[in-house]
């Protein structure tokens, strides 16, 4: 359900934000990408999923360091918040510096670690935890 949520709220764009000239490039609002330039004749559908897909697999990359076992040997804060389950709250992994840098959105971050090989969600979809393979 969660997953099916974030689908739907990545589709949601808004309206042009203003009427370009003839050949000028259009801006367009995205709620997880921010501000759009479409370039005239680009489909905005391909060019919301290939920037979606690129910033799933930053996000995805950067989240699976987090939980390396290089990083946690030497990342205090992370151990600091580490449940018995060897679980962290999924909002202390997403205020990291790096991963603020590619998105402020918590449950994006979350629904990009959902079919992770590495790093895996709680059941209650708040936590992550580097996989126990």
């Amino acid at each position: 359900q969660q997953q099916q949520q974030q689908q739907q709220q990545e589709k949601k764009t808004s309206s042009v934000s203003h009427a370009p000239q003839p050949g000028q490039p259009s801006t367009v609002s995205h709620p997880i990408l921010g501000t759009l330039e479409v370039q005239p004749g680009e489909n905005l559908d391909k060019l919301v999923r290939r920037k979606l897909k690129t910033l799933r697999q930053a996000v995805q990359k950067q989240v699976s360091y987090y939980f390396s076992p290089a990083s946690l040997a030497k990342d205090k804060h992370m151990r600091a918040h580490t449940d018995g389950d060897g679980y962290v709250p999924a909002e202390v992994v997403a205020s990291f510096d790096r991963l603020k840098g590619l998105t402020s959105d918590v449950n994006f971050v979350v629904g990009c670690m959902q079919d992770s090989a590495e790093v895996e969600v709680s059941s209650c979809g708040s936590k992550l935890r580097r996989r126990q393979l």
